[in-house]
């Protein structure tokens, strides 16, 4: 195993647990550097994902960071986007979707680039009251369940 090949897996599967989208990184070292052909790379890109994907959702879910209601509607979706999108894929050929795949990350790059959020801080606008001080709460924290929103609220 080469260095740049371990670097590249580490970076995406590090990247890919923060949901910085690791397997760009992965799919960019495969085409660029160890000259495998775009739709190749996209499957190997898969098969990388599952395991990574797996840690992180156990880590992140152990922080409640995952609203799970929402994935019982987004799971369904994206399963039936992935089965028209391997369908497409072969259709669409490997120079044209390098390309978009390309344009795809200029665009949505130079977006979060200049998108300014009202808080880049750690912390979040939210806190929490306790013992007449504030507690900031960390962004990702667990959302406040109804007992602590009312003993928030009754300690203002």
């Amino acid at each position: 195993m080469s260095a740049a090949a371990w670097i590249a897996g580490f970076l995406s599967g590090m990247l890919g647990a923060m949901g910085l989208g690791g397997g760009s990184v992965l799919i960019l070292y495969l085409t660029l550097w160890a000259g495998v052909e775009q739709l190749q790379a996209q499957g190997i890109n898969l098969t990388f994902f599952l395991p990574c994907a797996a840690t992180a959702i156990l880590l992140h879910s152990r922080k409640k960071q995952i609203e799970w209601r929402l994935w019982r509607w987004a799971a369904p979706a994206g399963a039936v986007g992935a089965w028209v999108g391997a369908r497409l894929g072969p259709m669409i050929g490997g120079p044209f979707l390098r390309k978009g795949f390309a344009v795809f990350l200029l665009i949505f790059g130079t977006m979060e680039l200049l998108h300014r959020k009202k808080t880049d801080s750690a912390f979040s606008e939210s806190s929490v009251h306790t013992h007449n001080h504030t507690v900031l709460r960390k962004r990702g924290d667990a959302p406040l369940n109804a007992d602590q929103k009312r003993d928030d609220e009754s300690r203002r």
